[in-house]
């Protein structure tokens, strides 16, 4: 009976051990679990902080891009209003330095013709005269100061408006662009190869880069 008593309560021993190591694998099965439900939603957090990064950096490198060409943009506009009130100046400077090349003509033009012979008593009243005072300037001399005063104005402007990439829309023998081109008169040509063609310009355009400031106003053939 003593022996049964021994061996029933190592049995007993064993069963409670076995149940002790139950619960302590059912409560490590459990934290592992728990660990592996933090370690989801810990990958899933990393994922969608790593996605927010990415959404951010390219949100702001759009940002970026749009402010750079806000600021672009607005200093094109600032140097294009600059321009436009540039333009009308330019036109009447080479409309002056035209004037003046014909002024310059017309007098060269009197200058060459032979002075009229003096009479005699007028060349005896020269010979009795007092020496002359220093001459003046000629017209001719007068003109050509101007003429080359207005002309480097005209080409510092010019050289200006090259600095910042304001160019002259090409017109006279081109192709009529109504994105370029102000028709204001057609005129009816023989040379079928002339159609559509500017054949005459009243006004200089310009551009700045591919941005047009002002049309050329132009005549077209028909």
């Amino acid at each position: 009976m003593a022996e049964e008593k021994e061996e029933k309560s190592v049995i007993e021993l064993k069963q409670e051990e076995y149940k002790a190591i139950q619960a302590q694998v059912a409560n490590l099965t459990q934290q592992v679990q728990i660990a592996q439900t933090v370690v989801t939603k810990e990958k899933s957090r990393s994922e969608e902080l790593g996605n927010l990064v990415v959404r951010m950096q390219a949100d702001f490198d759009n940002y970026r891009k749009r402010n750079n060409e806000q600021m672009k943009h607005n200093k094109e506009d600032g140097a294009v209003e600059v321009v436009e009130k540039l333009l009308p100046v330019l036109d009447d400077m080479k409309r002056a330095i035209m004037m003046i090349q014909e002024e310059q003509a017309s007098l060269a033009s009197k200058a060459a013709q032979p002075a009229p012979a003096a009479s005699g008593e007028a060349a005896a009243a020269a010979e009795g005269a007092q020496p002359a005072a220093p001459a003046e300037k000629q017209p001719a001399d007068v003109v050509k100061q101007v003429g080359d005063g207005v002309k480097m104005i005209y080409r510092k402007i010019t050289d200006m408006l090259a600095s910042i990439n304001v160019t002259e829309i090409p017109a006279l023998g081109e192709q009529f662009d109504p994105n370029l081109h102000n028709a204001i008169q057609q005129v009816k040509v023989k040379d079928p190869t002339k159609v559509n063609m500017v054949v005459e310009v009243y006004q200089k355009g310009y551009r700045m880069g591919d941005r047009v400031i002002r049309h050329s106003v132009v005549t077209v053939a028909k």
